[in-house]
């Protein structure tokens, strides 16, 4: 007897499940909570050899982006400490020169009233720790006898102590030359400039 070929065979049917799936199982068979048809939880991830679905971001090999952000950073910080010392020279520079400017102003009105015998004036001027020391009248008095009648300014004002300003003016006092160190500050009662001190 000879063998025949045989025809081949189609492979037995599946058997079914012996635990039958509830709706809402995934094909793994955990069970997923569902609000209203919606999974509460994420599916498992995929198994290994799968496509991500985005690409990932390109590598930096020669680390070019990193080096020109360290050294644009470097620079922006060097320019604004740069800008911020330069405001701060400014602002003392500025306060210096309206303190000169403010100082020559107060001397030159309190000696122009000493020259126009305008005492009360010149007495008002001063700051109120020298008012409290000396009375108008006594002031009017002490300047009626050096009998002023000419000054000039020093520009070569100086700080004095306790942070006041000494401004040298040259008097003619009695028909002679002589100079007079004007002590100015600001009056802690008005915060104006006032001569404190002669």
């Amino acid at each position: 007897m000879t063998d025949a070929p045989q025809a081949p065979s189609s492979p037995p049917p599946l058997a079914p499940s012996p635990i039958p799936t509830p709706p809402g199982t995934p094909p793994h068979g955990i069970p997923v909570p569902t609000s209203g048809g919606v999974d509460l939880l994420p599916a498992p991830p995929r198994g290994p050899g799968v496509k991500v679905p985005f690409a990932a971001p390109p590598r930096d090999v020669d680390k070019t982006r990193t080096v020109v952000t360290i050294v644009l950073s470097a620079v922006v910080a060097i320019v604004l400490c740069g800008g911020v010392l330069v405001g701060t020279v400014s602002v003392l520079v500025w306060s210096s020169n309206e303190m000169t400017t403010r100082a020559f102003r107060t001397a030159n009105a309190f000696m122009s009233d000493i020259v126009d015998k305008n005492y009360k004036h010149a007495y008002k001027s001063m700051c109120s720790a020298a008012r409290h020391e000396t009375g108008a009248d006594e002031f009017g008095a002490a300047w009626e006898r050096q009998d002023i009648t000419r000054f000039h300014l020093s520009s070569q004002m100086h700080n004095g102590a306790n942070g006041n300003l000494v401004v040298p003016t040259e008097v003619v006092s009695l028909g002679r030359e002589k100079v007079i160190d004007l002590t100015l500050k600001v009056d802690p009662q008005t915060m104006n400039m006032a001569v404190c001190g002669y």
